[in-house]
């Protein structure tokens, strides 16, 4: 626990920039503030772009690390850390993962007073998505390099940037996913405890096949060599 406390606090240091933490937390706190001021009834027209709109919060979100995300992958120092495999792995998601949960809640709080049950259940199921492709995207930005993995992350990526444009098209959002509350807690708790251990899961797998382990066990072996002596 303390390797990873360490880890996380030098991700917080890499990671955040005056410049990007503002543009990352102003446009979601303004798309929260428009549900607050204008929200839209299920069965109108506006109601997928309004759905849209709050998942879009998600995508502004990784704004936030994407500085840190650059620097840390490119930078050697971090990978001859011994917390490397958290910085370079667990961290981003847990990071990410926090970030969105405080938005995913305050979304719900505000869909659920201010919209009534029905939109609350809509935006539990659509943030928890959101949440997870957003903490896979950080996880692995600046990372993998496989072709099959580029196609598969931009395809990824161009849908979350677009998904307003995508959920006003589709009938079904207009009148909601029709499911109750506590139905839609339950989908979203499946979708979060199943998203971050299959990322988390990922992560991993790409640690063994980076390379970067067998770096980083040698650089520990040679300052534990360095400390006995």
């Amino acid at each position: 626990m303390n390797d990873f406390m360490k880890a996380m606090k030098m991700y917080i240091r890499a990671a955040f920039k005056p410049i990007t933490l503002f543009i990352g937390l102003a446009i979601p706190i303004a798309f929260l503030t428009g549900l607050i001021v204008d929200p839209s009834k299920h069965g109108e027209k506006d109601y997928g772009d309004m759905i849209g709109c709050m998942g879009m919060i998600h995508p502004m979100l990784l704004i936030i690390f994407f500085v840190g995300n650059t620097t840390i992958s490119q930078a050697k120092f971090f990978g001859s850390l011994p917390q490397a495999k958290k910085i370079l792995t667990d961290v981003p998601i847990v990071a990410m993962g926090i970030v969105c949960l405080v938005f995913d809640i305050s979304a719900f709080m505000v869909g659920f007073f201010i919209c009534g049950s029905g939109t609350a259940a809509d935006l539990l199921i659509i943030d928890s998505v959101n949440t997870i492709i957003a903490c896979f995207i950080n996880a692995t930005m600046c990372k993998c390099k496989s072709k099959l993995y580029t196609v598969l992350s931009s395809l990824l990526i161009i849908i979350f940037m677009n998904q307003v444009v995508l959920l006003s098209r589709f009938s079904l959002i207009r009148n909601g996913f029709g499911v109750k509350i506590h139905f839609a807690a339950l989908i979203a708790l499946t979708v979060y405890i199943i998203g971050f251990s299959a990322v988390h899961l990922f992560m991993q797998w790409w640690w063994s096949n980076s390379g970067r382990n067998y770096r980083n066990s040698t650089n520990v072996i040679a300052q534990n060599m360095v400390s006995r002596d």
